[in-house]
């Protein structure tokens, strides 16, 4: 994941595990945001936590957009 650095990542990694914090939160946001179209509330990523889940989570959001 390029936000972490990261050249691997897992569907159950902790993104503030993997060395996430909230500055590196709103970027992934905006990229989410730019690369998909759709809101993607912050909160996602406290709620869900891992990339898997985040990634589903931004699957709903985008089906429910379009």
């Amino acid at each position: 994941m390029d936000v972490l650095g990261l050249a691997t990542s897992d569907d159950d990694d902790d993104f503030y595990d993997a060395g996430g914090n909230s500055v590196l939160a709103i970027k992934l946001g905006d990229l989410v945001e730019s690369d998909l179209n759709i809101e993607f509330p912050i909160e996602t990523l406290f709620q869900y936590g891992t990339l898997g889940a985040v990634v589903a989570a931004c699957e709903r959001l985008r089906r429910d957009a379009g």
